[in-house]
């Protein structure tokens, strides 16, 4: 996911001319994309742990 938003935010840089653009739109385009990586990274993690979490109360 990190390789994917770093990816993203190259070619935003280099094809969308975000180089020569106002300083809130690239702010504002790396938090955005910094919330969505960090959404989708908690939610997977979240669920991840919540399954391990109950086959260790079936372990027992």
């Amino acid at each position: 996911m990190g390789i994917s938003a770093i990816k993203f935010l190259l070619v935003d840089f280099q094809f969308m001319e975000l180089k020569k653009a106002n300083s809130f739109w690239r702010i504002s385009l790396s938090l955005v994309l910094g919330i969505i990586v960090l959404t989708v990274v908690m939610l997977y993690y979240s669920f991840f742990y919540q399954n391990m979490t109950f086959v260790i109360i079936m372990d027992n």
